[in-house]
C-alpha cells in the first residue's frame, strides 16, 4: 500500500493545477462568448457559408456558433503559467509565443485571413521558442543510437544578446511545430473532436512528464488539459462556441513544444497524434493524386484546399453521428496515448511503425467500405429512376417516402 501511494503521489501533486485550469476556463468561456458575439466573431453554418466555397466544403455544422473560444484556454494557460511556473528563458518564450498565437488566431477568426497570413504568427511563435533554445537536438534511429542535429551552430546577435541557431536542428524544429499545428487544425471538422483529441494528448504528455520527472512540463500540460476540459461543455455538438483558429493554433503549438521541452521526446507526441498526423498525410496524398501538381506552389495550393476526405468525413459517410465520430476518434487516440505511456522508456521507432501500419490498414478498410457504400447507393438511385411506375413494382417505402 505504501509503495502504491509513493507511486501515485507525483501524479496527484499535478492535479490541483488541472483543477484550477478547469474552473478558470469554464468561467472565462461565457465572457469570451459575450465579447465574440458583440464583436461579430461568428462561425457561419454550412448553409450560410455558401458565399465562400472553400468554407462550405469543410463545414458540417448546421448552426451558427461563436468563434475564438480558444482564447478562454489561452488566457487560462497564461494566467496559471505566470503564477505557478518558475520563469526562465524558455518558459517566458513559450508564454510570448502563446500571446502571439492568441493575437494572430483572433485576427483570423474575425477577418478570415488567407493561408499565408495564417502562417505568419505560427512561424513567428515557432522562431521565438527556437531562439530561446527549445529545439530537437538529436533523433534516435531504429537501432537506439542518437543522431546529432546540431552539426552547424551559427551565432546571431541582436543588440547585446547572442542567439545560437543550430542546423539542421532548428529547421527540423520549425517544421515539426508547423506540422503539428496544421495536423491539429485539420481535426477540428466536427464539434468537440479537436478538443477531445488534444485533451487526450495533453493528459498523455502530463503523465509521461511526471513519469520522466519533468515537473514543469507536466504542470504546463496539466494546465492545458484542464483548460480544454473546462471549455469543452460549450463546444459539444451543437456547439455554442468553437475554439476557432485561436484554439487550434495554441493547442497544436503547445503539444509540439511540450514534446520537446524537458525531454518528453517528440516520438511520444508522434505516437499520441499518430491518427491525426496519418490522416493529414492520407488527405494530402489523396489531393495530390486527385488534382495533380507540377511545382511546389501548386502542391501547397492543392494540399491546403478543402474537401470531405478527412477521417471524420469518412466516418460520417459510414453513417455515424457527430457524437459517435467524436467518441470513436477520441477513444482511438486514447489507445495510442496508453501505448505511448507504456513504452515511454523504450525505443520508439518500432512502436511507431507497428501502430502506424495498423492505423493505415484501418484507413484503407474505411475507404473500401465507403466506396462500396457509395456504389450501392448509386445503383439504388439508378434503379429507382429507371423503374416504370406503371408496372407497379415500386415498394410501399418508395411510394410513401418523402
Amino acid at each position: 500500500m505504501e509503495y502504491i501511494l509513493e507511486t501515485i503521489q507525483p501524479y496527484l501533486g499535478i492535479f490541483p493545477y488541472f483543477g484550477m485550469a478547469v474552473l478558470i476556463s469554464f468561467l472565462i468561456t461565457p465572457l469570451i462568448g459575450y465579447f465574440a458575439s458583440r464583436l461579430g466573431v461568428i462561425d457561419l453554418s454550412a448553409t450560410e457559408a455558401k458565399s465562400a466555397e472553400h468554407m462550405l466544403l469543410k463545414k458540417i455544422n448546421k448552426t451558427v456558433a461563436l468563434r475564438a473560444g480558444g482564447l478562454a484556454v489561452g488566457i487560462t494557460f497564461l494566467i496559471l503559467a505566470l503564477i505557478t511556473i518558475d520563469l526562465n528563458k524558455q518558459i517566458l518564450a513559450v508564454i510570448i509565443s502563446v500571446i502571439i498565437l492568441c493575437i494572430g488566431g483572433y485576427i483570423d477568426d474575425k477577418k478570415r485571413t488567407n493561408q499565408v497570413q495564417q502562417l505568419i504568427p505560427q512561424v513567428l511563435a515557432a522562431l521565438v521558442v527556437i531562439a530561446a533554445g527549445i529545439s530537437i537536438d538529436y533523433i534516435q534511429n531504429p537501432f537506439d543510437t542518437s543522431v546529432d542535429l546540431r552539426s552547424l551552430v551559427i551565432p546571431f546577435n541582436i543588440g547585446t544578446t547572442t542567439y545560437a541557431f543550430a542546423l539542421p536542428a532548428d529547421i527540423l524544429t520549425l517544421v515539426w511545430i508547423l506540422l503539428v499545428i496544421h495536423g491539429v487544425n485539420w481535426i477540428f471538422g466536427v464539434n468537440a473532436l479537436g478538443e477531445g483529441i488534444t485533451f487526450i494528448a495533453y493528459l498523455a504528455i502530463m503523465f509521461i512528464s511526471v513519469k520522466l520527472g519533468n515537473t514543469a512540463t507536466a504542470t504546463l500540460a496539466a494546465i492545458m488539459a484542464g483548460g480544454i476540459l473546462g471549455f469543452t461543455p460549450f463546444t459539444i455538438y451543437p456547439a455554442r462556441i468553437i475554439s476557432g483558429t485561436t484554439g487550434s493554433n495554441i493547442y497544436g503549438f503547445l503539444i509540439a513544444v511540450l514534446s520537446i521541452l524537458g525531454g518528453v521526446k517528440v516520438s511520444i507526441a508522434v505516437i499520441v497524434l499518430l491518427i491525426p498526423l496519418l490522416d493529414m498525410l492520407w488527405v494530402m496524398i489523396g489531393r495530390i493524386n486527385r488534382y495533380g501538381v507540377t511545382n511546389i506552389f501548386e502542391t501547397i495550393k492543392v494540399v491546403t484546399r478543402s474537401d470531405h476526405t478527412h477521417l471524420h468525413h469518412r466516418l460520417l459517410k459510414l453513417g455515424l453521428t457527430v457524437p459517435q465520430v467524436v467518441a470513436v476518434e477520441t477513444i482511438a487516440v486514447g489507445i495510442c496515448a496508453v501505448i505511448a505511456f507504456a513504452t515511454a522508456n523504450l525505443p520508439k521507432m518500432t512502436t511507431i511503425s507497428i501502430v502506424g501500419v495498423l492505423i493505415l490498414l484501418v484507413f484503407l478498410i474505411l475507404s473500401i467500405l465507403i466506396k462500396r457504400g457509395v456504389t450501392v447507393n448509386k445503383r439504388k438511385q439508378i434503379t429507382r429512376r429507371t423503374r416504370d411506375p406503371r408496372k407497379g413494382d415500386d415498394t410501399p417505402e418508395d411510394r410513401y417516402a418523402y
